[in-house]
């Protein structure tokens, strides 16, 4: 079973952009420097929302904002939208298989970000292993080979992998359900934004996939 977010590492990409801060390092300490009892709720939906709510006419949406939120503020909501649409896509598991894991390997440029991860594993339950190597899809591709000539067994390959960090905090349950309930909230805020263009755009693809076919028809007949 798979399920993607879509926008994980383009809403930090897009945070970076729009001036927060000069790299995901930053993100993380600004993120980390939020003192305030201000929770504001940021929802990517930069693309669309996909699994597991599907609704490509979604829009990006940032609220609970208050004339005391500062940058701290919006950059902990924005780091914090991805740990609450990967614990939707985990909670979907869970509902359709009964199973729900307990560690979570992550790698790629995103995961630099130590309070990402931190609160990932505050929401989703799980312990975070971030790897020394982060770009791990052509380190597998090179494990693979390896395994597949017979240069590594499987069980060495499993000492090779290093583990450069490991986050294990928690939320009370209480505060957890809180949480997940008022960006749910946001979500739902978010939805159908785009609809009328999107039905727009499909129509129009429509009318010209008609006219093509038509074309076609009188060339034959």
């Amino acid at each position: 079973m798979e399920g993607s977010t879509d926008s994980a590492g383009h809403t930090l990409d897009w945070a970076v952009r729009a001036g927060f801060a000069d790299n995901l390092e930053e993100l993380s300490k600004l993120a980390n420097s939020d003192i305030s009892d201000e929770h504001m709720y940021f929802v990517p939906a930069f693309y669309g929302i996909s699994n597991p709510i599907n609704d490509p006419s979604a829009s990006a949406v940032a609220i609970g904002m208050t004339h005391n939120t500062k940058k701290n503020d919006f950059v902990k909501a924005i780091l914090e939208s991805t740990g609450f649409r990967a614990t939707q896509i985990l909670d979907a598991l869970y509902e359709d298989t009964n199973l729900y894991p307990t560690d979570i390997y992550v790698d790629g440029n995103a995961s630099k970000c130590d309070y990402m991860l931190d609160f990932l594993s505050r929401v989703s339950k799980c312990k975070i292993h971030r790897p020394y190597t982060l770009e791990m899809t052509s380190l597998g591709a090179a494990f693979l080979a390896g395994v597949a000539s017979g240069f590594w067994t499987q069980e060495e390959l499993a000492d090779i992998r290093k583990v450069d960090a490991v986050f294990d905090s928690k939320l009370e349950e209480e505060e957890l359900q809180y949480r997940k309930g008022k960006f749910d909230d946001a979500l739902q805020r978010s939805l159908k934004w785009n609809e009328m263009a999107i039905e727009s755009k499909s129509n129009f693809y429509i009318a010209i996939l008609v006219l093509i076919v038509v074309v076609i028809l009188m060339k034959v007949f």
